[in-house]
């Protein structure tokens, strides 16, 4: 703070955005730096300490459904955490992990959320993670439909009445 004391509010807004706009391709710049090693079908990452990382897709009920870099070691909850975390409505006691060549997995969130256990889930790259929206939530965000749809129906039994 002490460097835009003397900066105009309009001049701050300015450096705002540029430092905003610097973090944000820094951030993004530290995924590219990341250091690719193949491991026969599959690809992992390293960063310059040796952490490795690798992709996984989080799709369904998230706020930024997408392909994210993950920690080998990440939970669930943290992975959710960066598609902007599950959005109000879905369904987290029904988490399904869809993984290449293998079964889908049910996950139960929310039972690890109530107890705390950690659970023995070992992700691997282009895992898909898909979190569905419950029934009572879609009806809701489709509200305006419905209502049109009714209106319409009770418009048409007036006139078939008469």
């Amino acid at each position: 703070m002490m460097i835009l004391e003397g900066i105009t509010i309009k001049n701050r807004f300015f450096f705002s955005i540029v430092f905003l706009l610097f973090g944000l391709s820094f951030s993004q710049e530290s995924y590219s730096k990341l250091n690719s090693i193949t491991i026969p079908g599959s690809e992992y990452y390293t960063d310059e300490l040796g952490s490795v990382y690798f992709y996984v897709n989080i799709l369904g009920h998230v706020k930024n459904p997408g392909s994210y870099p993950i920690y080998e070691k990440s939970d669930l909850l943290s992975i959710i955490s960066q598609a902007g975390g599950p959005l109000e409505g879905a369904k987290l006691n029904k988490i399904i992990l869809y993984r290449k060549n293998s079964k889908k997995i049910n996950i139960n969130l929310e039972s690890y959320l109530d107890s705390g256990e950690q659970s023995n889930l070992d992700f691997k790259p282009n895992d898909t993670i898909y979190l569905e929206q419950s029934l009572g939530s879609y009806l809701m965000t489709r509200s305006s439909i419905i209502s049109w749809t009714l209106s319409l129906l009770n418009i048409y039994l007036t006139k078939t009445n008469n």
